[in-house]
């Protein structure tokens, strides 16, 4: 019994809005032994919407278009990643581009749902849930993408001043180093120390546990699903990226293009650092 109240503590009771489930079931009522009703619809109703996140996530727009629109797996090519970067690379920017919004767009549904229904703290978790199923789907046999886009997505719609501010220094690193992985590893990291910092700077207060431990978590996942993109920074070997192909790669592309071979095969050996 102590444990539901604790856990219904730790996911309502924290400085933001708690959402409409919490006035529903428990506005006005302390959490204790003799109060369970309220505690037990809306943990249950946390958790479901923690599914409903996952499996959410777990809609890989890669491997989605790759199979309706070129009856093709993405899989196959690049880096063999099922994300928005491999997409680009392989089927071009616009392809690339509608990959990324969907992978966004995935994210934000899922935390504004949970942010009106149950709450930041509860909103967090769904977030981090979404991205699981990103990079774990269980649709796929869990092999899906790294989760920068849909970590993106998360952190807009939980914390958009944070975001904005993460979104900067991926934007700094990955022009400036001409590493897209490394952005992503860098911003990643910066997340949690960036939420501390606005929640001082608005809410004269630190993030609540719930908060900093899901900011924590989706920060590991996505430096543990870099680590190859890790070992070839290390070594030198990671490629690099430009918004304009140099003239000579340009060139290149003319020629490879008219041999008779599918438009979206990559050369044995090519590999683009895909982070999404």
């Amino acid at each position: 019994m102590k444990v539901l109240e604790f856990l219904a503590r730790l996911v309502f009771c924290n400085r933001t809005q708690e959402g409409l489930i919490f006035s529903w079931f428990g506005a006005d009522k302390e959490f204790s032994l003799d109060q369970l009703y309220p505690v037990l619809p809306m943990l249950l109703c946390v958790l479901a919407w923690m599914i409903a996140s996952y499996l959410i996530g777990s809609i890989n727009f890669s491997i989605l278009i790759s199979k309706l629109a070129f009856n093709d797996d993405i899989h196959k090519y690049g880096s063999q990643n099922a994300g928005s970067t491999n997409m680009n690379r392989v089927y071009g920017s616009k392809i690339g581009a509608l990959t990324l919004v969907g992978d966004v767009g995935k994210a934000v549904v899922s935390v504004l749902i949970a942010r009106v229904l149950l709450g930041d703290n509860a909103a967090a978790l769904c977030g981090f849930c979404c991205m699981l199923g990103h990079c774990f789907p269980v649709y796929y046999r869990f092999k899906g993408g790294k989760g920068v886009a849909t970590a993106g997505g998360v952190i807009l719609a939980l914390e958009p001043l944070s975001g904005l501010l993460t979104l900067v220094i991926f934007a700094i690193v990955t022009f400036g180093m001409h590493y897209v992985s490394l952005g992503s590893i860098m911003a990643g990291l910066f997340y949690p120390v960036l939420l501390n910092s606005v929640s001082k700077m608005l809410f004269h207060t630190v993030p609540t546990a719930l908060m900093s431990i899901s900011a924590v978590a989706m920060a590991t996942l996505l430096v543990a699903r870099h680590h190859a993109n890790i070992k070839r920074l290390w070594t030198g070997t990671e490629n690099k990226f430009y918004l304009k192909k140099k003239k000579k790669d340009e060139e290149e592309v003319e020629k490879t293009a008219t041999e008779p071979r599918s438009l979206h095969r990559i050369d044995e050996g090519e590999e683009e650092e895909d982070d999404n």
